[in-house]
């Protein structure tokens, strides 16, 4: 009895107990606590919601190609908006970019109040300042493309209100193998140049546009508008995979 007590009492038998105790009541207190609020993933595009032609690049606010492609997306969106939709989704290569993630997170708290595209404009004009992006730095950027709710922006950012949204799209991204930054797609297809994918500069995509449009009988206009010409027999050389098609259709879209 003497020994049963003296084991009962040891440090060590006391320090296993005390652990037992503390793991069960951690255990109760994670799998018990509430759930972290975070936003639905949102698409953004620009142009044509129900359009035929859809772009989609998946892009890194801090990596200069993105940049690059930013202006030539701009100019093809401004010329092709009424005949296209370009879908903008993000994959931020945290390993090397350790500010994309964030940047990401600040876009999609811009998009909320219907500035995702000015803020992402003014990334990629201030990426020079990259390295020392943060809550503030993002809360400046959005005070200059006018976000209206600035207190609304600065709390979704300190509670991370987007990160999982975020990190849907680049899991999305890495699910399908792609590994670099811009990746763009052409109707669910990776534009290729010479068999290996390629950034489209503005000539490629545009004639990837225009081939489309004319397998799917669309005729553009110079002065903005457009016609189906019925010649929707012809089939384009990019098709529309099962997988885009199912997207068009989602409400899980969002103009800016």
């Amino acid at each position: 009895m003497e020994k049963a007590k003296e084991f009962l009492l040891h440090p060590v038998f006391i320090s296993i107990i005390a652990l037992f105790v503390i793991g069960v009541i951690l255990y109760y207190l994670v799998i018990n606590a509430p759930e972290v609020p975070s936003a639905e993933r949102v698409i953004h595009f620009k142009g044509k919601e129900d359009s035929k032609i859809v772009i989609t690049e998946y892009t890194d606010f801090q990596c200069p190609a993105c940049k690059d492609f930013f202006a030539t997306k701009k100019q093809i969106i401004e010329k092709y908006g009424n005949y296209i939709k370009f879908e903008v989704r993000h994959f931020p290569l945290n390993t090397i970019h350790p500010n994309a993630q964030s940047a990401a997170e600040a876009a999609e708290a811009a998009g909320a109040q219907g500035k995702f595209f000015e803020y992402s404009e003014i990334l990629f004009e201030r990426q020079g300042e990259s390295q020392n992006w943060n809550t503030e730095k993002f809360v400046e950027y959005a005070r200059e493309v006018g976000v209206n709710d600035i207190d609304r922006f600065r709390k979704e950012l300190v509670n991370r209100y987007y990160q999982k949204a975020v990190i849907e799209s680049l899991n999305e991204a890495q699910s399908k193998g792609f590994t670099g930054t811009p990746t763009v797609l052409i109707n669910g297809r990776v534009y290729e140049l010479n068999g290996r994918p390629s950034v489209p500069s503005y000539s490629e995509l545009e004639s990837e546009i225009l081939k489309l449009a004319k397998g799917y009988g669309i005729e553009i206009k110079t002065d903005g508008s457009s016609q189906n010409t019925g010649n929707n027999n012809i089939s384009p050389t990019v098709t529309e995979s099962t997988e885009q098609k199912i997207e068009n259709n989602q409400n899980n879209t969002q103009t800016e």
